[in-house]
């Protein structure tokens, strides 16, 4: 009974790490530059994109069960046992938090970049600014936590779940052009 209760403090704990590096990773990795951005800027984000992509290339491309083995022996052996674990549960942890993260941040990033770019801002209702022409940028935190988030939440969810998103979206759209139509007949 012991060893279920590991087995699934194993996976609660990896799992929950996973999602923080994935969630970081993913969202790292879509931060938008353009050419005016300062040098220094546009370099640390090229570096911090080919690190996370060759990060989420490895641990996506090779199994979970050599990459134990690699970070179990392996580390030790090319470290002269400087990288050694003593704990297994510690070793076991790493790893699966490790592969899990990867497999979370191509989700979290192909569901920010699967949102329509005019969608990145925030609502009127929302900005804190003066004027409701003034464009909030889309790294700010209110836009991240009021729109891209819930977006990617529903987005990278279950296939059950994408599907009631979706049925629910079509059936706001038809109710707001509905509702658009009868009060612009009503103010002409």
């Amino acid at each position: 009974m012991a060893r279920i209760w590991n087995t699934l403090k194993l996976a609660f704990l990896a799992t929950l790490i996973g999602c923080f590096i994935g969630l970081l990773c993913g969202v790292l990795n879509t931060i938008p530059y353009t050419k005016k951005d300062p040098l220094p800027k546009r370099f640390l984000l090229k570096l911090l994109r080919i690190i996370i992509r060759i990060y989420v290339e490895v641990f996506r491309g090779t199994p979970m069960v050599l990459q134990s083995v690699f970070i179990y022996y392996g580390l030790p052996y090319f470290s002269n046992n400087a990288l050694r674990f003593d704990n297994i549960f510690a070793a076991a942890l790493l790893i699966v938090a490790i592969n899990t993260g990867a497999y979370m941040a191509e989700s979290v990033r192909g569901g920010i970049i699967s949102i329509d770019p005019g969608q990145t801002c925030t609502p009127p209702a929302w900005r804190s600014l003066p004027s409701a022409s003034t464009f909030v940028p889309l790294w700010s935190i209110t836009p991240l936590r009021r729109t891209l988030l819930p977006k990617n939440s529903t987005g990278t969810g279950s296939r059950r779940s994408t599907w009631a998103s979706a049925t629910a979206r079509a059936v706001r759209w038809c109710v707001r052009r509905t509702w658009r139509t009868k009060r612009s007949a009503r103010c002409v």
